[in-house]
């Protein structure tokens, strides 16, 4: 702060026009004697000024009230804030340069299921997390091993040590890593196959609260189940197969004129 507002201040308060002053000056924690003054201040005031209210300098009224003023800036400051800002101006863009009839807030509310976070459901959620999906499932009762890394982008090493970490939770501590906006969850949970007679009430109750599945598995028979329980509730289903040297992407459900 410069010095001429306070010691103007201060001299009125004393009632004097003459007053020797000491300026010390320095690095925070350390005093420079070189840059301090030592001198005296004059200060010259008109005769009777007592009698005059000089314009105030200070606060404005906020809502007639003397109060601070306050903004906040996490819209321009806030690392999470700028992120969301700048991944809906992408889609904006998407959105105008290829397809204008995009409804980005339907794709923003969509809530979607990944059954498997090896490559395929990896790959899948963050390309969901791109094109402005922000509430994602993941299911997998799978740990990291140690060639996974390589092929499914959520990994690292860290995640394949001491047993590895369950895919599901640490699929999604990756995905709010790389966008911390996106309401991911983790589910770890065995898919049952055909022979196997267990207690589906679980896998329906995760399906219902779900608007759109994606079969990610990397067997045909763990896609048995989760099949029938989507076409029985006319639920959005995609089925993704990844082969080597080629891929198969099936839509089934609810069809496009559904209510789904």
């Amino acid at each position: 702060m410069a010095p001429a507002q306070p010691l103007s201040t201060y001299f009125c308060k004393v009632e004097s026009q003459v007053c020797s002053v000491f300026l010390l000056q320095g690095e925070p924690g350390f005093a420079d004697m070189s840059l301090s003054l030592v001198g005296e201040a004059l200060l010259t005031v008109p005769q009777g000024w007592k009698d005059v209210v000089p314009n105030a300098v200070g606060w404005e009224l906020n809502k007639g009230r003397k109060v601070p003023r306050c903004i906040s800036l996490a819209q321009s400051m806030d690392p999470t804030r700028l992120a969301v800002s700048a991944a809906d101006l992408n889609l904006k863009l998407m959105r105008w340069r290829a397809l204008p009839s995009l409804d980005l807030s339907a794709l923003s509310s969509l809530k979607c299921l990944l059954l498997g976070a090896g490559t395929l459901g990896c790959q899948v959620a963050r390309m969901l997390m791109a094109w402005g999906v922000r509430k994602i499932t993941l299911v997998d009762n799978g740990r990291v091993a140690m060639s996974n890394p390589l092929r499914q982008s959520l990994y690292t090493l860290d995640n394949c040590l001491n047993g590895g970490e369950f895919k599901a939770t640490a699929a999604v501590e990756s995905l709010k890593r790389i966008f911390p906006a996106v309401e991911a969850e983790g589910i770890v949970m065995a898919i049952p196959m055909p022979g196997h007679p267990v207690n589906s009430q679980e896998q329906e109750n995760v399906l219902d609260a779900h608007d759109a599945v994606f079969l990610l598995t990397d067997t045909r028979e763990s896609r048995w189940l989760p099949t029938l329980l989507c076409a029985n509730a006319i639920k959005i289903t995609m089925t993704a197969a990844l082969g080597f040297e080629s891929f198969l992407v099936m839509r089934h459900g609810a069809g496009p004129f559904s209510s789904a």
